[in-house]
């Protein structure tokens, strides 16, 4: 604070607020970068890949929606058992169906309601989404879950699978 000495003999304080803004502001990006920023990945244990070579994008507006197949959190579940789960939520297999219905109904749907990008016309002029899904897979369940999600992305026209792994 500095203090003014008028010509009268009364004193006026005046409090200078750069500083304390500055603090704040450090403040604030001190917050921003140490807080850990969360994102929906379920913890798997990924199998190792001893062929394979890494991806190489060339379209850049792909969108890929993640889905991760954990060990069941249910304490009387049997051995191996698994769940499919999609941004925090678990779903069995009509829930499945009906979000990669509602995902291929957005992602072609023009642009104020969705992505806008149309669907490629496949073999026999079948209509095919161009939706890219991501496969998380724990290793330590059984391929039966893994099945549901390729037998439900059929059926929904979703054809780019991709399955996550490790390398050792």
């Amino acid at each position: 604070m500095k203090k003014r000495r008028s010509s009268d003999n009364n004193f006026e304080t005046k409090m200078e607020l750069t500083p304390m803004i500055d603090c704040v502001f450090l403040l604030i990006m001190f917050f921003i970068l140490t807080t850990q920023i969360t994102v929906n990945i379920e913890e798997v244990t990924l199998p190792f890949a001893l062929e394979g070579q890494p991806e190489k994008r060339e379209n850049t507006d792909a969108v890929m929606l993640i889905m991760n197949v954990r060990k069941s959190q249910a304490d009387d579940a049997p051995p191996r058992s698994g769940e499919v789960v999609y941004q925090g939520k678990v779903l069995n297999t009509k829930t499945l169906r009906t979000m990669l219905d509602e995902e291929v109904a957005y992602d072609a749907a023009p642009p104020p309601r969705g992505r806008g990008r149309a669907k490629e016309v496949g073999p026999n002029n079948v209509q095919l989404s161009q939706l890219e899904i991501l496969i998380r897979y724990d290793k330590h369940v059984k391929s039966e879950y893994l099945r549901t999600i390729f037998e439900q992305c059929q059926k929904a026209g979703v054809y780019k699978l991709k399955l996550a792994t490790t390398q050792p």
